[in-house]
């Protein structure tokens, strides 16, 4: 496993939680396959005999892929709101805001830039978009604004609108924190009524606009389990009640389309913080999800996300998927060409990890640069 200690991430208080990186691993596979499908069934070049509805269980997987978007946005809420919940509930040493946002900075902003730079120029290089076509986008998506004035646009990379909600959790978790000085009770009520409440509140009503506003309730559903993670209670079910509840949980959080009915949205994020509770607290699901393999590649999730979609338009683009045709059926194409296309995307990723974003991850490299170049200067 030393090859895989390489590729583990380096978090700046040290406080490395296995089985969250497990759970990145599920949100980064759904959102990857969700994207890959178009490989065979949009940009295949031959004739399917069948379709995804033939394979109930796969085509839910694929449909509803996307929302392992909304998977991202809890685990962000759980990280984002620990240190603020360990200070405000057991009184330990205070989040110095100066170093939060500082932090936020110098580990995400060059992976990001870089990234978009890169397939900005890749684009203008290959003739997909003429240069002042596609500048605005980059500009805008780099000032994380691009929901605002260019919404429905083009886009370097078709993720990037979602890094912007997190830039906006970011900016406002420190104030909605405020909620952790509030009595366990009414806190742990609150958490649920304000969930409750945007979670339907955003089904009725269409503010015209993409913003936090819309995915605030997972952010909150962060929150509660950074809540309940404190306590450090274990989970008390035997083995096979607790891999039933796992399993049933997993699948209401595949199969159900929360966009549908209200009762859908409040089902799908109850399910993935009751998953997320159980993956925490529960020594079976805890150990599935801090296996070394699937914690590694959740590790390298940001990579991952940000580079994944250019790298499957440069291969439809290209007919790639064209070359990995084994039988006119669905369902053989769409399993070699997800195996082909996120082992690419896994070689490319781990090397932009590797040299980018890992660096990225100690918080001390704007002050190792700086030192680096002065002796290079110096003479």
């Amino acid at each position: 496993m030393n090859i895989l200690n390489k590729f583990r991430r380096i978090t700046s208080s040290g406080d490395f939680i296995a089985e969250i990186d497990g759970l990145r691993f599920i949100a980064i596979s759904l959102v990857v396959m969700f994207h890959s499908q178009g490989l065979v069934v949009n940009n295949a070049g031959y004739i399917l005999t069948d379709s995804p509805q033939d394979y109930w269980l796969l085509s839910k997987i694929f449909e509803n892929g996307w929302q392992g978007v909304e998977l991202f946005f809890v685990i962000s809420g759980f990280i984002l709101g620990l240190p603020f919940a360990r200070q405000r509930i057991l009184g330990l040493k205070p989040v110095k805001l100066k170093s939060y946002f500082l932090r936020r900075i110098t580990r995400l902003e060059p992976p990001y830039i870089i990234a978009m730079t890169i397939f900005f120029f890749i684009q203008v290089l290959f003739g997909r978009r003429l240069f002042f076509e596609l500048l605005p986008g980059l500009l805008t998506s780099l000032g994380y604004v691009h929901n605002f004035f260019l919404p429905g646009k083009l886009l370097i990379t078709g993720v990037a609108w979602t890094l912007e909600i997190e830039v906006q959790f970011y900016i406002l978790a420190p104030v909605l924190s405020a909620i952790f000085m509030l009595p366990t009770i009414y806190r742990r009520i609150s958490l649920l009524v304000l969930i409750s409440f945007f979670t339907i509140f955003n089904h009725y009503i269409d503010c015209g606009f993409v913003s936090i506003h819309i995915f605030i309730s997972y952010f909150l559903s962060g929150f509660l389990l950074a809540d309940l993670y404190l306590e450090k209670k274990k989970v008390n079910l035997n083995r096979f009640l607790s891999i039933i509840a796992g399993i049933a949980l997993l699948a209401v959080m595949v199969y159900v389309n929360y966009k549908v009915s209200a009762m859908g949205g409040l089902l799908f994020t109850f399910s993935i913080t009751g998953f997320y509770y159980l993956v925490l607290h529960d020594p079976f699901w805890k150990k599935i999800f801090s296996l070394p393999l699937i914690t590694t590649i959740g590790g390298m999730c940001y990579t991952i996300y940000l580079i994944h979609s250019p790298i499957v338009s440069f291969m439809i683009g290209f007919s790639v998927s064209g070359f990995y045709r084994i039988s006119d059926s669905y369902f053989p194409n769409i399993i070699i060409n997800i195996i082909v296309f996120y082992s690419i995307v896994l070689i490319i990723s781990s090397m932009f990890f590797l040299l980018i974003e890992k660096p990225c991850m100690d918080k001390y490299w704007p002050q190792k640069l700086y030192q680096r170049f002065k002796r290079i200067f110096a003479g």
